[in-house]
């Protein structure tokens, strides 16, 4: 449980001197900005833990990168408490885990990996896709398009025409990500859906076109992209496709190539131009 305290000095008082509390840890953490863990629980309940945290203002310490993220796991483990790092979708796809295990095992301490449902799995479910349908996929690809290095998207030397791409944080830059796509050998009339929030009950799909996928606004984080003639059939069984990602006129898209366009994105333009 944590409590929010403007003075973290009188707050501990308090709960010792008035309440009876005893204190389990007290201890600056220079590494962290000199975030102070203050944490009391009643006489002889240690598994009962109040965290005194300093306010006003935001949290002193809220971690933000890898590294303090680390820092906190090895503190607590360290401090002989059980630490649950939870992680929405499957912690090994894209989600770092390969940086904070490395840190665990720098300090020595074990840990178990619970494997969960990536958004990729969560996302074609949701659509009504099987992303290895063997009659239209060879393959499938799960790729990010945001990377440490800054880098595009690349094909990897597979047949893009019999490959299921399945694109990781495809935004904001949607035009990019299509341009990449297209570059690869991926051609711009192939289906995809992009799914928000897949997996919750905020979710939203919008079924398109490559070429289509530069027109995209609004869409909530996380959101994931299928590209492939797998999502044609699920496509094509909607009376109408989805459009409430597409950009109406008034908006401006960042690319797209006339020569491939679908003619959904004609019309678009058309309504662009006209506007």
């Amino acid at each position: 449980m944590q409590l929010w305290v403007h003075d973290q000095d009188e707050a501990l008082a308090f709960w010792t001197e008035k309440v009876g509390m005893e204190v389990r840890s007290d201890v600056t953490l220079p590494e962290m900005g000199n975030f102070r863990w203050l944490t009391v629980s009643p006489a002889g309940q240690e598994d009962v833990a109040i965290v005194l945290m300093a306010v006003p203002g935001p949290p002193v310490f809220e971690p933000e990168t890898v590294e303090q993220i680390n820092a906190l796991m090895v503190w607590h483990a360290n401090n002989g408490e059980t630490v649950v790092r939870l992680k929405s979708g499957d912690p090994s796809i894209f989600g770092r885990l390969g940086e904070e295990l490395e840190a665990l095992r720098r300090a020595g301490i074990e840990f178990e990996i619970v494997p969960g449902v990536t958004a990729a799995s969560a996302a074609a479910s949701s659509a009504g896709i099987t992303l290895t349908d063997r009659r239209a996929a060879s393959a499938l690809v799960i790729v990010t398009a945001h990377n440490c290095r800054g880098e595009g998207l690349r094909a990897a030397g597979l047949d893009p025409q019999n490959s299921t791409f399945a694109v990781y944080m495809p935004g904001p830059d949607y035009g990019r990500t299509a341009h990449d796509l297209i570059n690869s050998g991926v051609d711009a009339s192939t289906p995809c859906v992009l799914v928000s929030q897949a997996g919750r009950s905020s979710e939203q799909k919008c079924f398109m076109t490559l070429s289509d996928l530069p027109f995209a606004l609004g869409v909530q984080s996380p959101a994931l992209l299928i590209v492939g003639e797998v999502a044609r059939a699920a496509q094509s069984s909607r009376s109408t496709i989805s459009n409430q990602f597409i950009a109406q006129p008034g908006y401006e898209a960042k690319y797209i190539d006339p020569s491939t366009a679908s003619s959904h994105t004609l019309r678009l333009l058309k309504a662009l131009i006209a506007a």
